[in-house]
């Protein structure tokens, strides 16, 4: 569809031309243009500026008709080429913006975006997998293809309210979704309308609050982190058995590849 911008001004230009063409065919009945075909084949030949002189009008009524064609001609181009240019933009930007869905199967799905979340697809495109990317900023989308592959990774721009459109992220067919929202409560509210409306395998959720733990899973998430639970268990390791806490920090360290494996 042309946007409503250019739409309106494209109709009217058409139909005048074949408003035109109709009172030439009226006007030139008993002449050479008497049919729609013919016209069509003068109005073409006029509008290319070509003009092979093997029918044109004879009636006066319709040589103005003509001189209308002749003189509009460049205005007619000018008018279909924009629409068509701004129509295949558009096409081309609602692809970038993920509108067309993905055939990705087996990926990783990440509901919203920061700094956080690109150190994990770092990872992930690392070793190989493939991401799908749900997010509400049209900014950050040009930053995301300008760290990854399109191949690799795919990005979708949507409200994360908007549940029913996660569905071109292809969520169905997704190995893991990782909830990653401003709170704990939107984080809940997103668990429970995936499992609501798709078929989810696993989801995971790093909590801000560990006394939600519960909760969530009884929500049906199946991995429940907690930050404060991981930072704490780091820091008192560090502070009294400093060589568990580097082990640890080596096994948590991201793989290079997809043969990589820190376990």
């Amino acid at each position: 569809m042309f946007n409503k911008q250019n739409k309106i001004p494209l109709f009217f230009v058409v139909a005048f031309y074949f408003i035109l063409l109709f009172l030439l065919i009226y006007f030139e009945r008993n002449q050479d243009l008497n049919n729609f075909w013919i016209a069509i084949w003068y109005f073409i030949v006029t509008l290319a500026s070509v003009g092979y002189g093997d029918v044109f009008p004879k009636t006066t009524e319709g040589k103005i008709i003509g001189a209308v064609f002749v003189l509009t001609s460049i205005v007619f181009l000018t008018i279909v080429i924009s629409n068509l240019t701004n129509y295949f933009i558009a096409k081309r930007e609602k692809k970038r913006m993920g509108h067309f869905g993905t055939d990705f199967e087996s990926h990783i799905i990440i509901i919203g975006w920061n700094n956080f979340a690109k150190n994990i697809v770092d990872i992930l495109v690392n070793v190989g997998k493939k991401v799908a990317i749900i997010l509400e900023t049209k900014d950050d989308i040009d930053k995301i293809y300008s760290f990854y592959d399109q191949k690799q990774v795919f990005c979708l721009l949507t409200e994360l309210t908007n549940f029913e459109s996660f569905a071109k992220a292809n969520i169905e067919k997704a190995q893991t979704i990782f909830v990653n929202l401003g709170n704990d409560t939107d984080k809940l509210i997103a668990t429970l309308n995936i499992k609501r409306i798709y078929i989810s395998n696993n989801i995971i959720v790093l909590l801000d609050n560990p006394n939600l733990k519960e909760t969530f899973q009884s929500a049906g998430v199946t991995f429940v982190i907690s930050k404060e639970e991981i930072a704490s268990q780091l820091l008192a390791s560090y502070i009294f058995e400093p060589q568990v806490a580097l082990f640890n920090t080596d096994i948590l360290s991201g793989a290079k590849n997809e043969k990589d494996f820190d376990v």
